[in-house]
Order: structure tokens, then C-alpha cells, then sequence
């Protein structure tokens, strides 16, 4: 079995910079959708964890270097950036980061990838745009998220994989957003195997969310089980520290500070 190295492109690109729900057909007619009566989804709690801050205060694990998405970084890289967010990446030897590139073929907004010293991918985490109807409860939306994450999003994810399943789906929060998460498994005889994590992030009142990919090796990373995977991992961390823009352009914590 070959493990990836980040010399070459280690990840099929997803094939379009926005999934969206509209613009998707029913897997099957809208009669049989609609008299279909739909599985609630379990509500299961995330945690990356607190650090102690000096003079005993606790702050959420935010800890890293801050990437801005905004109108001017979307103009340099020519990217259909939906809406302006910000993340933090946190401290790791070596991580790359790899922006949105239509040319190389990079459809998503930014491709990033926490690795060993001799280049094996540990983990790795995408963010492309998502949009889901703004009209209907947050609850309606997160089904149809978690429809659109199962027909579309797995698919266009693991379409280079031989062997790929999810394994689980809930709803959770995610900083402070709602957010739908798949998560399971690809193998490939030659790249090995691999657990991934599917999220899609929603705001309340706002069309425009962002979809996350995460792939991680079990051999390297501290995820080692499916269990891990909600609570250990860069990757999670990368996922749980978006802060979408206000309609300034800046997060609640960049006014802050």
C-alpha cells in the first residue's frame, strides 16, 4: 500500500464551487418526496476544547493563524466567494494552504493540509459554498441540507474512491451555527484508508453557508476511531473556528479585537 504525499495533488478537487438546493432534482418524484415521512436527525454535541487562558479564564480552542475570505482575497483569486468568513489554522509542521485555482483545477475555496515532516497527509480540510433556501425553519433547512450532504455532497467527494460509505449523520452546532455532519469512510488499494467529515454550516436568516471536507488518516493523525471525529483532529478545529462576516465585512471577533 503507497501512502499520498503532498509533492503531488492529493485530493480530487470538488467538481463545482457551490452546491445548492435548488438547483438540484429530487432523487425521485416530488409526490413521493413529500408523502415520504422523514427520519428525525439526532442532535450529537462537537467538542474541540477550551484552553486555559492566564488569570484562569477559558476561552473555545481558537488558537492558530487567522485567514480572512473577503471581497479583496476573492479578487486576487478569482473566486466565487459567496459570502466573507474567517478561520483560524491551527499551530502544525508542516501545513499547507492551497487557494482557490480554476486554472489548476481547484474548485473549492481553499484546500488545507496538516502533514508529517517527510509530506504524508495527516489530515486535510476543504471549504466550498453551499446555499439552502432561506424561507423555510431552520430545522426544514438542516433536513434538506442533510439530503443535499447525502445525494450530492458524498458523491462528488469519494467519486475517486473505490471503496467509500458514510456511517453517520446528525445535527449539531458548529461554533455558533447550525450545521448538518456526515461522517465515514474511503479506501483505495493504492492511497489506503482514510475516515472523512462531511459538514454543512447554516446561519440563521442567510442563504449562503460553506460545506467543509475533511479527510484524515487514522495511522497518523489522533483521530484513531469514527468516535474521534467529533471531538479530536486539526481538521475539526479548522471546521469549528469559521466566523462568517457581518454585512461590515468582519466577524464579532475581529471587531473585538
Amino acid at each position: 500500500m503507497k501512502k499520498q504525499f503532498l509533492a503531488v495533488t492529493l485530493l480530487a478537487s470538488l467538481m463545482t464551487p457551490c452546491i445548492q438546493a435548488e438547483d438540484a432534482p429530487p432523487a425521485s418524484g416530488e409526490s413521493q418526496a413529500s408523502d415520504a415521512p422523514k427520519k428525525e436527525l439526532q442532535f450529537v454535541e462537537e467538542s474541540v476544547g477550551d484552553v486555559q487562558l492566564p488569570g484562569g479564564g477559558i476561552e473555545g480552542l481558537r488558537v492558530g493563524s487567522k485567514i480572512e475570505f473577503n471581497e479583496a482575497w476573492a479578487t486576487e483569486h478569482s473566486a466565487p466567494l459567496r459570502r466573507p468568513f474567517e478561520i483560524i489554522v491551527p499551530k502544525h509542521k508542516p501545513v499547507f494552504v492551497a487557494y482557490h485555482d480554476k486554472a489548476e483545477g481547484r474548485a473549492e475555496l481553499v484546500n488545507i493540509q496538516f502533514a508529517t515532516e517527510d509530506k504524508k497527509l495527516v489530515e486535510s480540510v476543504r471549504l466550498a459554498n453551499i446555499n439552502i433556501p432561506v424561507e423555510p425553519p431552520m430545522e426544514e433547512r438542516l433536513n434538506i441540507l442533510a439530503d443535499l450532504l447525502m445525494r450530492d455532497g458524498v458523491k462528488m467527494a469519494t467519486a475517486n474512491w473505490p471503496k467509500s460509505a458514510p456511517k453517520q449523520i446528525y445535527k449539531t452546532k458548529i461554533g455558533k451555527y447550525d450545521g448538518v455532519v456526515v461522517h465515514g469512510f474511503m479506501e483505495d488499494p493504492e492511497r489506503g484508508s482514510y475516515f472523512f467529515k462531511l459538514a454543512g454550516i447554516l446561519e440563521e436568516g442567510q442563504k449562503e453557508g460553506l460545506m467543509a471536507f475533511a479527510m484524515i488518516d487514522p495511522t497518523l493523525s489522533e483521530v484513531k476511531t469514527p468516535a474521534d471525529l467529533g471531538s479530536k483532529g486539526n481538521a475539526l478545529k479548522v471546521i469549528h473556528s469559521i466566523r462568517f462576516a457581518d454585512d461590515s465585512g468582519q466577524s464579532e471577533e475581529s471587531k473585538a479585537q
